[in-house]
């Protein structure tokens, strides 16, 4: 099932299960792979820490040339935060939390950032 797609390519969930899987459109962007391998440096750094705030990195691949990366799925909606105080300071949490770790999110949008089920604000997309 497609859960959402940007400039590195699509993210799938797989069926049956509570894994998302990133693909790498290096034909309508180039560039996706560089982003994609961005990202897994910065997810492979994170899952060190176990924070909250991210989804859980379970590793990556390479199949037939394409690269693929493998997170949690996060259950919940995208997250406007804007004019909401209650959720701005989940964001500020979390933006801390990353920058204890020595991570700046370069793309806080609410497309990047997930309310959970629970109401807790995860962050997503570090290519």
């Amino acid at each position: 099932v497609l859960v959402g797609s940007g400039a590195t390519g699509q993210a799938v969930r797989l069926k049956d299960s509570n894994i998302v899987v990133k693909q790498c459109d290096t034909c309508n962007n180039p560039d996706g792979f560089q982003m994609l391998k961005n990202e897994i440096k910065i997810y492979h750094r994170l899952s060190k820490y176990n924070l909250k705030c991210v989804p859980r990195y379970h590793g990556e691949c390479q199949y037939f040339g394409q690269r693929f990366i493998a997170m949690d799925y996060i259950p919940g909606k995208h997250c406007d935060w804007r004019g909401n105080s209650e959720l701005t300071k989940k964001l500020r949490r979390a933006v801390k939390e990353l920058k204890s770790v020595g991570v700046t999110h370069k793309d806080l949008r609410p497309e990047n950032v997930i309310l959970t089920e629970d109401g807790d604000v995860k962050l997503i997309d570090f290519g």
